[in-house]
């Protein structure tokens, strides 16, 4: 891996790594492009990561094709990951029972259910709305700052409108 670090005063810092090698096709003239977001305009505690110039193409000795990546937009992205403390905020605030957080509807096991029917399905380890791993509607000890785990894509959705993190 390749590493750089770009940084200016009044802006976000960035960071680009690039693995160079057999496994990972770089052109060698390839440039690394770094857009640098004023800080003010960043959301709190979030990375952009802008679109990417190429495709990447993915080489595996042995195998007859290659598989391609590409194009993607540009996205914001949590630097860190949520902590089970962070997510216990959303389940105790009703996060699991506002109507905002939630789309209208969500297919689960091939069926389309109204949110609040399908919300009332994501349950801990004792039937209490929250991530499948707690138990009684929290997270294990000492894990408040581990990252949360068990939880769909629905609920991470929800979780992340609730944090006002959906721009």
């Amino acid at each position: 891996y390749l590493r750089w670090r770009f940084e200016k005063a009044g802006f976000e810092t960035v960071e680009v790594a690039r693995l160079m090698g057999s496994v990972v096709s770089v052109p060698e003239s390839s440039s690394i492009d770094a857009v640098l977001t004023p800080s003010a305009d960043a959301p709190p505690g979030m990375v952009f990561v802008p679109a990417p110039q190429q495709s990447l193409r993915l080489i595996i000795p042995g195998f007859e094709h290659l598989s391609s990546f590409g194009p993607m937009p540009a996205f914001w992205i949590d630097r860190y990951e949520v902590t089970n403390a962070e997510f216990l905020r959303f389940a105790s605030a009703g996060g699991y029972r506002t109507a905002r957080s939630w789309p209208p509807s969500i297919e689960l096991d091939g069926k389309v259910l109204a949110s609040a029917e399908a919300a009332l399905k994501f349950v801990d380890r004792t039937g209490v709305p929250g991530p499948g791993f707690w138990a009684g509607g929290t997270y294990p000890e000492g894990k408040a700052e581990h990252p949360v785990v068990g939880v769909n894509w629905y609920e991470g959705t929800a979780y992340a409108r609730f944090a006002d993190m959906v721009l």
